[in-house]
Parts: C-alpha cells; structure tokens; sequence
C-alpha cells in the first residue's frame, strides 16, 4: 500500500513542475512545489494550470497518441527498410494483454489530479479578475473533462477521482472502477462548468469555447451511437455545433498539408505543442532513420532524421489511401518511395518537425481538434437527424479540397450508403491523428473494417484495453477488464 501512496506523492510533485516552454507557458519556471506553499497567489493558479497542460502533453506523448488513437485499427505495421518495434505487433493484431504498451493509464491520472487540485484550490485564491480566475476553472473543468474522454472510450469503467491526492493516507488514493454512465456524467457536467466559465481568447493551446462545444458534439454523437442513449443526444450534438460553428474563428484551410506544415494553421482549433529540445512528439517513429536511407535520398525526397522509425501504414492501407489519384491528402498521410536501386520508402508524412543544421528535431504539434472535425461531425449528425443531403453537403466540403472537385459525392444516397462515405473519407482526412479507432468504434465499422476483429464480435469487451498489471498491484480495488 504504501508503494502507491509514495507513487502518487511524486505525481503530484510532477503535476506542479513547470517549464519555461515559450509557446505554452507565460509563468516563471519552478523546479518542486509542495502544497503547504503552493496554492498561495494568482500566479500561483496560472503555474498550475500550465502543470496541467503539461501533464496532457506528457499523457498523449511517448506514442500514446498513436497507440491509443491509431494502432489497433490493424491499418499498421513494420516499416519496409527497418524491423520495427516488434511489441506493437500486439497491438496491431488486437491480440493485447496487461503487458501490452499502452495499457497504463497513470499518465492521463497524473493529469486529471493536477486538475483536481486547481478545482480544490484555485477558489480560495484572490483575483485582480474574477474573469481570469473563472477561466482557469473553467480550463481545468474542460482538461479533465478530456482525460476522462480519452479513458472511457479506451477502458470503459474506469476509476473517478475528483479531488486532488495531496497526502499519504487519504481514502482516495485507492479508487475502484466505476460505471460507464457515471464517467460521462462527470464528462458532461465538466463541460457545462466549461462552457459557463472557459472563455473564447485562449489561444491554440489552451481550451477555449470553441474547443468545450466542439468535445461536446463529440461525446453528444458518442453517447448517442455507442451508449444507446435518447435521440435528444443527437439535437444535443447539433446545438453544441452550431454553437462552435458560432464562436469560433477557425476555418477549413484552402491546402490540406498546409494544416500539418504550419503548426498555426488557421484550420487548427485545439492542440499539443512540442518544442526543439525540450519536449519533442515522439513521432519520429514515422520517420526513417538516416543510416537507412541512401545518400542520394536523403530528403529528397526521403524525409531522414536520427531516430528508428518504428511503424507506418500498412500497403493494403496506402492503396486505400492512394485510392483516387486526385487525393491531395494521400502523400501526405502516407508517401512511398521505390529507389532506382531497390529500397523501398514508407512513411507518414505528416510530422515531418524541422530539419535545421543536418538535424531533425521533432517538434510538429499534435492536431487534437481542427476545422475538419466539425464539418465531418455535421454530416454524420445529419445523417443521423435523417438530412442525408445536408450530411452529402458537408462530406463534399471536405471532398472539395481533397479531390478539387465541387459535388464529389454528386448521387442520391441511403443513410447506410452515407455512413460508408463518411467512415471512409474521415480514414483519409483523419489519418494517423489518433481519431481512427474511436472512429471506427462510434460509427460500428470496427468489425468489418479491422481484420483482425473479425468474428470476434462475441468476445467480452474485445474493443476495451486490459488494466496494466502494475496498476492493479499497486491498488487491489482495481479489476482487470472483464475478458482479459
């Protein structure tokens, strides 16, 4: 027992560090907080928050991200020039067990406990600004409302924790597992506190409104066709979207890859910052390694860096991707490269980060919401809503710019037919950004679209993760996922 209390101590000291990162954080830079000293100041709440932020970057990097969002859609594998990780094969086969990377969820805790004692504490803490102590509230309210997002899609039943961990023998350190309708009540009642709170002006790394409306139609859709709730959720969705579509200042960009180029994008609504030697994305893994690729190609127009490239897509998924020789997004989702000599290149092109002085550093940011997210949602809740030609209106916005061509999608079509062009056309526009998976999961394609799935409709829980071993041994009121 007393492993985990010291375990949780050390998050907390890690959820109060903060860096002086100049494109997230406007605080001075502290290296140990403790409680007893911290919670003092405005300045106080500010570092905390930015600890916060901190703690979301630390739980989607490291390949969680991926591994989360993308890697058991079987749409992945071993890069031709290299062996590649050979751990993921568990992943990609849907064959994982408690071993398996990716099955700790401590780092996203660590996160929501930094949450947690903003919402214990930052109330007793005098303003200058009301407005500005209500926004911190109310980021903190919508971070945790997104940890918990992340969780309940990947394990289900998952532990709720609501206050900070700020001692050794607190009760709360050991949490069980609890239903799945009472993690998006939490989700949800988060949000509402979010949307009456956060404010609109926090730029592309904070959440702001638009981000708290955009998560809202997002799990509205989720509870509606996953969790078997009421049509309302669907109108639900709806709302929430209109009232992104009202406050936000984002827009489609005219060039799909400009989106992934410019880490400002005007089409970038929510996201990760990663900077050159301080906190990089990790995505080199979908990058080649320099000794691996032949002098005359190195960067031209093989994309090279320092690093094993570990994983890219499938050749079954770049023909996919590849399908219709129009799509601007095919080389950037997924390029390949048949040297005159014999080696083949493939790679995700989309987290290229900076090549500076014979170094790539690997600083693309993470595109966690962007424009498109919004018009693909509209179609598929207008779908829903029984509008397929307002859902085939919004598809071809997207169609637009990937194919450039007005009326890609020109015939009458089902809502069933509608559904297969939306999965479809969201696996290219959303490739290799952490949303496949799940998209799969909501929409009710991941045993026809997943090999490996199939005829494994019956088996208990087969689209949940198993607990890590470590997670149990250290709280015995955790349960491994039934069916693992």
């Amino acid at each position: 027992m007393k492993k985990i209390k010291i375990q949780m101590i050390a998050l907390l000291a890690a959820s109060l560090f903060i860096s002086g990162c100049d494109k997230m954080m406007d605080v001075p830079a502290e290296s140990v907080i403790t409680a007893s000293s911290f919670w003092k100041t405005e300045d106080d709440a500010k570092a905390g928050l930015n600890g916060a932020y901190m703690r979301l970057r630390s739980a989607l990097s490291g390949f969680n991200f991926f591994i989360w969002g993308d890697f058991r859609t079987g749409f992945y594998g071993n890069p031709p020039a290299e062996n590649g990780y050979v751990n993921y094969g568990k992943i990609w086969d849907n064959n994982i067990d408690p071993s398996t990377n990716g099955t700790n969820w401590s780092s996203i805790y660590t996160c929501i406990n930094a949450c947690n004692l903003i919402l214990d504490h930052v109330p007793d803490i005098g303003f200058q600004n009301d407005a500005n102590k209500s926004n911190i509230l109310g980021q903190a309210h919508f971070i945790r409302a997104y940890c918990y997002w992340w969780l309940v899609r990947l394990w289900g039943e998952v532990p709720l924790m609501t206050i900070g961990v700020e001692s050794d023998d607190e009760e709360i350190l050991y949490p069980s597992r609890q239903p799945v309708d009472k993690v998006f009540e939490l989700i949800e009642s988060d949000l509402s506190e979010a949307a009456s709170t956060i404010g609109s002006s926090n730029g592309l790394f904070k959440g702001n409104l638009p981000t708290v409306y955009l998560l809202q139609a997002d799990v509205y859709l989720w509870q509606y066709k996953v969790n078997g709730k009421g049509k309302d959720y669907v109108d639900k969705a709806s709302q929430a979207l209109s009232n992104f579509e009202s406050k936000t200042t984002a827009s489609l960009s005219a060039s799909y890859e400009n989106v992934f180029r410019k880490d400002n994008d005007p089409e970038i609504v929510f996201s990760i910052p990663f900077i050159q030697n301080e906190n990089e994305s990790g995505a080199n893994m979908l990058v080649p390694i320099i000794s691996k690729v032949s002098t005359p190609y190195q960067n031209n127009p093989v994309p090279v860096g320092a690093s094993t490239q570990w994983t890219t897509v499938t050749d079954a998924h770049h023909a996919f991707l590849h399908e219709d020789e129009s799509d601007t997004r095919a080389d950037v989702n997924a390029k390949i490269f048949n040297a005159p000599t014999g080696e083949v290149y493939k790679w995700v092109n989309k987290y290229l980060g900076t090549w500076a002085s014979g170094t790539r550093y690997y600083d693309s940011d993470y595109r966690l919401y962007r424009y498109a997210d919004a018009v693909m949602l509209k179609a598929e809740i207008q779908n829903e809503l029984g509008n397929q030609t307002n859902a085939i209106a919004a598809v071809n916005q997207i169609a637009k710019r990937a194919y450039g061509k007005d009326n890609y999608y020109g015939g009458s079509y089902s809502k069933a037919e509608v559904d297969e062009i939306i999965i479809n056309e969201r696996m290219k526009e959303f490739c290799s950004e952490g949303k496949t998976w799940f998209d799969l999961i909501r929409m009710g394609k991941a045993f026809e679209k997943v090999p490996t799935l199939a005829g494994k409709e019956n088996k208990k829980n087969i689209l949940f993760w198993p607990v890590a071993n470590a997670s149990i041994n250290y709280n015995p009121n955790i349960t491994q996922t039934e069916g693992y």
